[in-house]
C-alpha cells in the first residue's frame, strides 16, 4: 500500500517539477529581500503605483533603459576559463568582416534606418556619437571641398564623393572623421564608446564596429520582461542579418543582460545539478550496499524525496532565483542520507527479507528520526525571520527532512520488502547458538564450572597433544566420561561410608 500511494505521489511530483507548472523564474521588477508582508515590500508591490511622483517617473521614462548594441568584427566566443570569473580570455576577430565595401556601407545605413522604425527603439534628440556612426560619417562627407577661410582642400573627404564611398576613400576619410570627432588620435582607442574600432598599428584599419541605441524597455529583474525584450530584438536581428552582405553577416546583438543570463542559466543548470546529485548518490550507494537492487530502490526513494520537496515549494510560489536554485541542487544530497542508513542496515542484515526489513527499521528508524527532528527544528526556527532568504532556507530544511524521512522509512522499506531478496549467510545469532550448545554439553558434567570462553582455554591445553614428542604423548592423560563416572561413584560411596561410621560413634 505504501509503495502504491507514495509512488503515485512521487510520479505526480516529477510531472509538477519537470513538466507543468515546472521551475518558474522570477517575474518581479525588483529583487525581493524581505517577506511579502514587510512594509518595504508592500510599498514596492502595492503602494508605489499610488503615488504621483512614482507614476510620473515611469511616464516620462526616467531611470535606466536597456541599451541596444550590435557588434561586427568580433566573434561572440567566450574562450576564458569558466571556473575563474577573472579570466576574460582573448579576443577573436572575424576575418570575413568588411565594413568598407560599398555594399556593406549601404546595408549598414539602411539597417540603422530600420532600427528607428522598430517598437523597441527610443528616439533621441539628434544623432549621438554612440549611435550609428555611418550617419555621422555621411554628414561629415557632405562638407564643401574647398574651405576659403582656412584655405583647405578636403578632397576626397567632401561632397564630391558620392555614397556609398569607394573602399579606399572610406578607409582614408573615416580616420580623418574620427580625428575631428575625438580631437586627438589617442581617443580612437578609448574603450566603452560605440563606433568604429581600430587595430593598433602604423596604419590603423577598422577591425570592429559597435552600434548603440537606447530602447524603450526599462531595466528589470523580471525574467518574463527581459526574455520578451531579448527574444524580440534577437529575432529581428537574425532576420536582418539574413539579407546582409557577406562582410556583415556575422554581427550579433547584446545588452545589459547579465542578470537575465544568470536566470536563464539557473533554469537549465538547476535541473542538471539535480540529476548529477542523484547520480552521485547512486555512486555512493552501490559500493556501500554491494547490491544493485538495494541501490536502485534507494535511488528511487531519494529521487521522489527530492522531487516532492521541490514540487511543494513550486506550488507554494517559489521562483527559481539564486538561493532557490542552490536549495534545489542540494535536495538530492540531503535526501540520500536517510535512504543510505536504511539501505546499509538492510544490506548487513541476514535471513528472510521480512526479517531484514524489520532489522533495518529497528536499527535505523530511531537515529534517522532524531537527525530529522534536529535539522527540521533548526529550519522551523528560521521561518519567522523577516528576511526572505532565511525563511526560505528554514522552510526548505523542515520540508526536506519530513519528506525524506517519510520516504526512507515507509516507501524504501516497503519497496525492499517487495523487491528485496533473502540472505543465505549464517547470522551471528546462529553462531552464538552453536557456541551455547557446546557450553551446555560441558555444563552436563557435575562439579564442572562452564563458561562460554572455556573452550578457548581447553584448546590451548589440548594443543599439547599435537606435539610429536613421545614424552609429551606419554605424559598426556585422556580422561573419558566413563572413567570419570566410576571415580565419581567411588568418591560418593566412600563419603557415605564415612558418614555412617561417624553416625554410629555418636550413638
Amino acid at each position: 500500500m505504501f509503495v502504491i500511494v507514495l509512488g503515485a505521489i512521487g510520479i505526480g511530483s516529477v510531472v509538477i517539477v519537470f513538466y507543468y507548472p515546472g521551475l518558474q523564474l522570477p517575474d518581479l521588477n525588483q529583487f525581493q529581500l524581505f517577506q511579502t508582508s514587510h512594509p518595504f515590500e508592500q510599498y514596492d508591490m502595492v503602494y508605489s503605483s499610488k503615488f504621483l511622483f512614482e507614476r510620473f517617473g515611469k511616464d516620462i521614462g526616467t531611470g535606466s533603459k536597456m541599451p541596444l548594441r550590435w557588434v561586427w568584427g568580433v566573434k561572440a566566443i567566450d574562450n576564458g576559463n569558466h571556473m575563474n570569473p577573472a579570466s576574460k580570455g582573448h579576443i577573436e576577430f572575424d576575418h570575413n568582416f568588411s565594413v568598407s565595401d560599398p555594399d556593406s556601407q549601404k546595408w549598414l545605413s539602411e539597417f540603422c534606418s530600420r532600427i528607428k522604425r522598430q517598437p523597441f527603439f527610443q528616439p533621441t534628440l539628434g544623432p549621438l556619437l554612440p549611435n550609428c556612426f555611418i550617419e555621422s560619417f555621411k554628414m561629415y562627407m557632405s562638407r564643401r571641398c574647398i574651405d576659403h577661410i582656412d584655405k583647405i582642400n578636403r578632397t576626397p573627404c567632401c561632397e564630391t564623393s558620392p555614397f556609398p564611398y569607394k573602399k579606399e576613400v572610406f578607409e582614408f576619410c573615416l580616420i580623418k572623421a574620427m580625428e575631428s570627432l575625438y580631437q586627438t588620435p589617442r581617443e580612437l582607442f578609448m574603450p566603452g564608446v560605440a563606433g568604429p574600432k581600430f587595430r593598433r598599428s602604423a596604419n590603423p584599419t577598422v577591425s570592429a564596429i559597435v552600434i548603440e541605441f537606447e530602447s524603450t524597455v526599462p531595466y528589470s529583474m523580471s525574467y518574463t520582461e527581459m526574455d520578451y525584450f531579448y527574444s524580440q530584438v534577437e529575432n529581428w536581428t537574425q532576420h536582418e542579418l539574413k539579407y546582409a552582405p557577406p562582410g556583415m553577416q556575422s554581427g550579433w546583438f547584446l545588452s545589459d543582460l547579465q542578470f537575465y543570463d544568470l536566470q536563464k542559466t539557473l533554469a537549465s543548470g538547476t535541473v542538471i545539478a539535480l540529476i548529477l546529485s542523484a547520480a552521485l548518490g547512486f555512486i555512493v550507494l552501490v559500493p556501500a550496499t554491494l547490491s544493485l537492487v538495494i541501490s536502485s530502490c534507494a535511488l528511487v526513494a531519494m529521487i521522489f524525496s527530492a522531487t516532492i520537496t521541490i514540487a511543494i515549494l513550486v506550488l507554494h510560489g517559489w521562483k527559481l532565483n539564486v538561493l532557490e536554485s542552490v536549495a534545489i541542487s542540494t535536495s538530492a544530497g540531503l535526501a540520500v542520507d536517510f535512504n543510505l542508513h536504511y539501505a546499509l542496515s538492510y544490506a548487513n542484515a541476514n535471513g528472510a527479507k521480512s526479517a531484514r526489513v524489520k532489522c533495518a527499521l529497528s536499527s535505523s528508524s530511531g537515529p534517522t528520526a532524531a537527525a530529522a527532528l534536529t535539522t527540521g527544528f533548526a529550519g522551523i526556527f528560521l521561518l519567522r525571520s523577516n528576511l526572505l532568504p532565511y525563511s526560505q532556507i528554514g522552510s526548505f530544511l523542515a520540508l526536506i527532512m519530513v519528506v525524506s524521512w517519510t520516504y526512507a522509512t515507509f516507501f524504501l522499506c516497503s519497496l525492499l520488502q517487495l523487491l528485496g531478496s533473502n540472505s543465505a549467510k549464517e547470522s551471528p545469532a546462529e553462531e552464538r547458538k552453536s557456541v551455547s550448545r557446546v557450553s551446555s554439553v560441558c555444563s552436563g558434567v557435575p562439579n564442572l564450572e562452564s563458561h562460554e570462553l572455556e573452550h578457548l582455554a581447553d584448546s590451548s591445553r589440548t594443543n599439547l597433544t599435537h606435539s610429536q614428542s613421545p614424552s609429551n604423548a606419554s605424559a598426556t592423560t585422556v580422561v573419558l566420561h566413563d572413567d570419570y563416572d566410576n571415580s565419581h561413584n567411588k568418591i560418593v560411596k566412600k563419603s557415605s561410608d564415612t558418614s555412617n561410621i561417624k553416625f554410629s560413634e555418636n550413638d
